[in-house]
């Protein structure tokens, strides 16, 4: 299981914020996330791994290091996740997976 430290948690905080913002097409936000995964990117955060963000049927969301790390948390299938990101829809219990923007 990943040990979430209060700075993750504060700076995936600010990365949802600002992907919403980004897909608005705030120019500012996008900005804002290049810097936000420079931070990532010098800790073990990406691992290599694309991140996974996934939005709850209830609007919250949450932001998940890889694949395996969002299989584990959801318990679903891969071919499920991976079904949810590449057609859009969501899984049985409502959620919806996307890979996070880079």
């Amino acid at each position: 299981m990943c040990v979430v430290t209060n700075k993750d948690r504060q700076l995936t905080d600010e990365l949802k914020k600002n992907v919403i913002l980004a897909d608005l097409g705030d120019q500012e936000a996008k900005a804002k996330i290049a810097d936000i995964w420079g931070v990532f990117s010098t800790t073990d955060f990406l691992d290599k791994c694309d991140p996974i963000i996934v939005i709850y049927p209830d609007g919250e969301s949450e932001i998940y290091r890889s694949k395996i790390k969002t299989i584990e948390a959801c318990k679903i299938a891969h071919k499920t996740l991976q079904n949810c990101i590449e057609t859009g829809s969501p899984d049985r219990m409502g959620r919806c997976y996307d890979y996070v923007i880079r």
